[in-house]
């Protein structure tokens, strides 16, 4: 739910006054979160000559040797509030018959708190064979009672590919099955049936709760700007901004003591944690437009911006999997990331429309990703292990980029085809970042040492994408409005704005071949609104005609292999509005 109170004041017939001040709060709740883990034994014989591509042809899928390995089940809820206050004064001048502008100052208030809870029980490893040995499993299973196996065929469904085709624009191989048509998948209700009749075979796992957090977000800022037009030809905008963040979070570091199966030795790992943060910056800024037709002007500008790490990146949280032998941390210590950003932007507009060319170049500091690297380091508990952890790049990234924009009308035309709207907005982008990556070398000789080289290795900018595409097409006529839109997306390396369930996001790989990507998509909507009175107004907006899906996957695989997927569906909401 949402409120927002505002207002608008005059004073002294020339001072005015804006405010606004808004309360929201949302919850995120997922009661089923159910996972099965299933080893398959002999996908392919090992070849220290295979080549990735050799890799991904010679797996098989073999349903008949997948076991059961272990089961999870990690409910979670997330609550956001957010409370925002802001407000303006403006003051017009004069200073002579050709410069006139304002001085304009204003101050933000925005405070965010989250609480993140989740949880798990999970059934330790290998459950499939402690049932057996305890005869108490289900006389329905599929089982290979000679090597101690409940086969995955004993937890799969009706389903093929034919029902996920409903989901998918295109036949998606999740297997198992042969070839490239999907066999049959998990059933939710056998998952459920397992987690209610083998209720005790489940614990509770404690490194779940270095997940939870409580953290808040103060952001404070005040700008002072200045607007000066000199005559109709040349117009200029400068000021500053200084905002200060104060971040404060309780949480749980450390991870309790585990043997090699994930069986808890004892508890005195996690420690109760306070933190508090604070950073302030001064963010500078100044516009230039130049008219140089009464049909074209010139824009440059120059702006110092920054972006926040999301809160479980700053919260010290830690896990540790020592079967794994992999480690997981928060890094309260992580900077915000600034950017210069300049602008250069050429327009020209008439009567039936606008078309601008721009280009732009930025120079982002402190950018922060995923990085998994191997820990080396004998007086540590993670020694040999890998270890994934948000942190900042040292050197400067760089995006460049080309912006191609279209507006226009058909009024021109006769009646009814002088309703028609056309946008198009065309946008290329190069981005280049530095990511510190440890190559192990392992020698083949007995007792196989090893060697860790630091390098550095350039790659896209995360979460920046290459190519971005807007298409839309409207009527407008009377009150009546429409517009069918297209975005499409070009793919970035994998950034994630909020973790789920307390695991990072990892991005960056030691090769490009290993990085994370989004793919690319085309997503198409539609909105349509009808004006009834001059205060009411019908509409309804649909989002994601297509069905559009996310999803990403190893750069190297060419999109074979994806890491992930999500289809949302479309959403459409219908309303009237009033204004008063």
């Amino acid at each position: 739910s949402s409120n927002r109170l505002s207002g608008n004041h005059r004073l002294f017939n020339d001072i005015t006054i804006d405010w606004a001040v808004s309360y929201s709060i949302s919850n995120s709740n997922r009661p089923f979160n159910h996972r099965m883990r299933f080893r398959e034994t002999g996908a392919f014989d090992p070849n220290p000559e295979m080549t990735l591509d050799d890799i991904i042809s010679g797996a098989k899928d073999r349903p008949e040797e997948t076991w059961l390995k272990d089961v999870y089940f990690d409910p979670y809820f997330v609550q956001d509030n957010n409370l925002t206050f802001m407000a303006n004064i403006t003051q017009p001048f004069k200073l002579a018959n050709n410069i006139t502008g304002l001085v304009k100052a204003g101050g933000k208030y925005r405070q965010k708190k989250r609480d993140y809870d989740v949880n798990r029980i999970w059934t330790e490893h290998f459950v499939g064979q402690k049932i057996l040995s305890d005869g108490t499993e289900d006389p329905l299973w599929d089982i290979n009672y000679p090597r101690e196996w409940i086969l995955m065929s004993s937890f799969i469904g009706p389903y093929n590919n034919t029902d996920f085709g409903r989901f998918f624009e295109n036949q998606y191989y999740i297997g198992p099955g042969p070839g490239p048509v999907n066999g049959p998948h998990l059933d939710i209700a056998k998952m459920e049936k397992f987690r209610t009749d083998y209720a005790d075979y489940y614990q509770v796992y404690p490194a779940m709760d270095a997940s939870d957090y409580r953290a808040g977000e103060n952001v404070s800022a005040g700008y002072l700007m200045a607007e000066l037009n000199f005559g109709d030809r040349v117009n200029f905008l400068g000021g500053v901004r200084y905002e200060e963040t104060k971040n404060h979070y309780e949480s749980i570091f450390g991870t309790p003591l585990v043997d090699e199966d994930g069986i808890v030795i004892n508890q005195t790992g996690l420690v109760d944690t306070v933190g508090n943060r604070v950073h302030d910056q001064w963010l500078p800024m100044f516009h230039l437009k130049i008219n140089m037709l009464k049909w074209a002007d010139l824009r440059l500008a120059a702006t110092k911006s920054l972006s926040r790490p999301n809160f479980f990146s700053l919260v010290p949280w830690e896990r540790i999997t020592p079967g794994d032998g992999v480690a997981e941390r928060g890094e309260p210590n992580l900077k915000q990331m600034t950017a210069w950003n300049y602008d250069v932007i050429l327009s020209f507009y008439e009567k039936f429309g606008l078309f601008t060319i721009g280009g732009f170049y930025k120079q982002v500091f402190d950018i922060d990703y995923t990085l998994t690297s191997r820990v080396f380091d004998t007086g540590s508990p993670i020694n040999g292990f890998n270890l994934t952890r948000p942190v900042n790049a040292d050197r400067t990234s760089t995006i460049l980029g080309l912006e191609v924009d279209l507006q226009s009308n058909f009024r021109f035309l006769p009646s009814p085809l002088d309703g028609i709207v056309i946008s198009a907005n065309f946008t290329h982008l190069k981005s280049e970042t530095f990511y510190p990556i440890s190559i192990i070398k392992t020698s083949p000789v007995f007792p196989w040492p090893s060697t860790v080289i630091d390098t550095i290795r350039s790659g896209r900018m995360p979460g920046q994408v290459d190519v971005l595409l807007n298409l839309s097409i409207g009527y407008e006529k009377k009150g009546f409005s429409a517009r069918i839109s297209m975005i499409y997306q070009g793919s970035s390396l994998f950034s994630s704005e909020e973790t789920d369930a307390g695991t990072l996001a990892k991005s960056v790989g030691v090769i490009p071949e290993l990085d994370q990507i989004n793919g690319s998509s085309t997503r198409w909507d539609l909105s349509v609104k009808q004006k009834i009175t001059k205060n009411i107004q019908v509409y309804i907006n649909i989002n994601n005609l297509t069905n559009t899906m996310e999803n990403s996957y190893l750069a190297g695989s060419i999109n074979v292999l994806p890491t992930s997927l999500f289809v949302y569906g479309f959403t459409a909401d219908i309303g009237m509005s009033y204004k008063f």
